[in-house]
């Protein structure tokens, strides 16, 4: 239930965890698209309609398309083709397509459904510019996936100008079902199972599905990632042995004071990286400068270091009595 600012309850009860149940079909990647397109349409009919609904994507299932031609009646159907020249339908119920027409909430749980002897040239272009971004909105979702550009070319509310396959031909359908208080509509989408089929079959060796919220998505996300590397700082330092000074070893700072280094390591110099020692390397020259050239990791010197040779000790356990 929505409430205003001006009417919130006293109490709200505050859920950290929420847990949703999801059914995947045959075609799981089509189902992902099918409910970031829900998700997507409860944005733009909110933002179109000026209503709020609940939208639920059904499984995508494939059929035959003489199927599809049984279940259509007199009712808005748009044709649209894919690059591919693949032609589809999008199917809207009466009652979504009238919401589309009226936009007025006030209404909305008394809608009558669209009696299509009634459309007009004004009602077609102002419900063709919603389903636009309907379609817009499918376009988008399939990010990460693939790319299936479809464009709208006309509209007919006879089935049997419908017919833009084959009746045997292989189909996919979708489903969004649209519900509000006292409204209760569907869209269906119809495409042919050859124009999907090149994406699904790029496909089958993914086996993690992409995020279903768009809204955390990044276009640039690798360029995201290489930049926030490059933007870490490291201190790398190159130790060359080290000084113990005081009185027990005589040796004291002052002007001219020559230190002796004690070298670990047979005079390997170790590169620490944020003060963690993790390579080895030859002190030299480069260019005129005094340089470290880095020859092995730092646990491979810990193991030549370490003495390899073992001898069997006697122990002497005493004499018993």
């Amino acid at each position: 239930m929505l409430y205003s600012p001006e009417e919130l309850p006293e109490e709200i009860e505050d859920f950290s965890l929420a847990e949703a149940e999801i059914h995947v079909g045959r075609f799981r990647w089509l189902d992902v698209v099918m409910r970031r397109w829900a998700n997507q349409l409860e944005s733009t009919l909110f933002d179109h309609l000026h209503s709020v609904f609940e939208i639920e994507a059904e499984t995508v299932i494939w059929t035959r398309f003489s199927d599809v031609l049984k279940m259509l009646g007199d009712q808005p159907m748009y044709i649209f083709e894919s690059d591919q020249k693949g032609k589809g339908l999008l199917i809207l119920d009466n009652a979504i397509a009238q919401a589309c027409i009226d936009q007025d909430p006030d209404i909305l749980e008394k809608t009558v459904p669209l009696d299509v002897a009634e459309l007009n040239s004004e009602t077609q272009k102002s419900l063709f510019y919603i389903v636009s971004q309907i379609v817009t909105d499918l376009e988008s979702c399939w990010f990460n996936i693939g790319e299936l550009p479809l464009h709208l070319k006309r509209i007919t509310t006879h089935p049997m100008r419908a017919k833009v396959m084959l009746p045997f031909e292989r189909c996919l359908l979708g489903t969004l079902r649209f519900r509000s208080e006292g409204f209760e509509s569907y869209l269906i989408i119809c495409i042919p199972y050859s124009v999907v089929h090149p994406i699904l079959s790029k496909l089958d060796d993914r086996r993690v599905l992409p995020p279903e919220s768009m809204d955390h998505f990044l276009e640039d996300v690798e360029d995201h990632f290489q930049q926030l590397l490059l933007d870490i700082r490291y201190e790398v330092k190159a130790e060359l042995g080290t000084v113990e000074l005081g009185d027990r070893n005589r040796v004291l700072l002052k002007v001219g004071q020559v230190l002796p280094i004690s070298v670990p390591y047979s005079g390997k110099a170790i590169v620490k990286i944020n003060d963690l020692p993790m390579m080895i390397g030859e002190a030299g020259n480069s260019n005129g400068k005094f340089s470290v050239q880095v020859t092995d990791d730092f646990d491979t010197l810990k193991q030549t270091t370490q003495s390899t040779q073992k001898s069997f000790q006697n122990l002497h356990w005493g004499n018993k009595s």
